[in-house]
């Protein structure tokens, strides 16, 4: 029906290659190694019904869009804005903090 695979299993596979990458150690004897190909859709089988209602599917495409829209945001910010948006919170939490 054209449904992705596990995209949560996929990331955090990925994210172990890349762990793998990194630390350039070879498994342990006796560890069992778990062949990953072909798709999983075990995801779909555990997901509630609830998650199937048109009102929660909006939801989650509203979600999407003001992350996206959020990270759109953040990436148009050069690393001191940033800082300087951090810092300027900073502060402010730090005169609450001292008037109390």
């Amino acid at each position: 029906m054209g449904f992705d695979s596990d995209p949560v299993k996929a990331w955090k596979q990925a994210q172990e290659k890349n762990v793998d990458i990194v630390e350039e150690e070879t498994p342990e004897e006796g560890v069992e190694v778990v062949d990953a190909s072909g798709p999983d859709f075990n995801y779909l089988l555990s997901m509630p019904m609830w998650y199937l209602s048109k009102e929660k599917k909006d939801e989650l495409c509203k979600q999407r869009d003001n992350k996206l829209t959020e990270l759109k945001t953040l990436k148009k910010k050069s690393p001191s804005d940033l800082w300087n948006e951090d810092l300027a919170a900073f502060c402010e939490e730090l005169e609450e903090t001292v008037e109390i």
